[in-house]
């Protein structure tokens, strides 16, 4: 990422790969998409200072939509085996990426899942 601020440096910051806006964390900069992922709804002030950052980016910005879904590996019993925690768009994305560990894990009592949104 090549970002050089050249103002709002008394309440903008950017850290790694995100935009801090009087010191609270107001979006996510996703250099592979090419966006500015919106973590909430902001201020006016913060709006200016997450669009000045997209506009030297060159990115576009985007609304964060993703949710959060915890995923139960059972085996035949409905015993758990281990959890994993997956941000995903909807219940369908959780469950493909579900499978997908299913289909690549060498663990043999992996039998099913389930899918429950935090």
């Amino acid at each position: 990422m090549n970002f050089i601020q050249r103002k709002y440096f008394k309440n903008l910051h950017v850290i790694g790969n995100f935009i801090y806006s009087y010191n609270t964390k107001v979006a996510k900069i996703n250099c592979i998409q090419e966006k500015v992922v919106l973590l909430g709804y902001w201020s006016a002030t913060t709006t200016k200072h997450i669009n000045y950052v997209a506009k030297e980016l060159k990115f576009l910005i985007s609304l964060d939509t993703t949710k959060d879904f915890r995923i139960e590996y059972q085996d035949k019993d409905q015993n758990e085996l281990f959890i994993s925690i997956v941000n995903a768009t909807d219940l369908q994305d959780a469950t493909i990426f579900a499978n997908k560990l299913m289909a690549e894990t060498k663990l043999n009592d992996l039998y099913t899942f389930v899918i429950t949104k935090l």
